[in-house]
């Protein structure tokens, strides 16, 4: 099997995963539109080979680490968006459970005032 055909298995193969897990609802949109365009540029790359060998002159590497270096800087973009997206739900989970916490309190002390009467 050769590189061409490698990445062209990986494109389709990513985007039809991507496409099944955002149908099933077990991925959300904003990620799926970014693994869809992560599958296309696999997907590309491997249906015009000569691409890789147009950036690899561009930047003074080896066509194999023009590869990897575009996967590494989408997986280093992916891995960021994804922890910003985690600290944004840690501090909603985190505000969320202080409004229980006063809720609660709340309404134990509307139960203690009625009980009181």
């Amino acid at each position: 099997m050769t590189a061409e055909t490698l990445l062209l298995v990986a494109g389709i193969g990513g985007l039809l995963t991507t496409v099944y897990w955002a149908k099933q609802r077990e991925m959300r949109e904003k990620y799926a539109v970014f693994w869809v365009l992560l599958g296309l540029g696999v997907f590309i790359l491997g249906a015009f080979p000569v691409m890789i060998y147009k950036m690899a002159s561009w930047f003074q590497l080896a066509n194999s680490s023009v590869v990897l270096f575009f996967t590494l800087i989408a997986l280093f973009l992916w891995a960021f968006s994804v922890t910003i997206s985690l600290s944004r739900l840690y501090r909603k989970t985190t505000r969320l459970a202080q409004e229980v916490g006063l809720l609660n309190k709340q309404l134990s002390d509307i139960k203690e005032a009625r009980e009181d009467v």
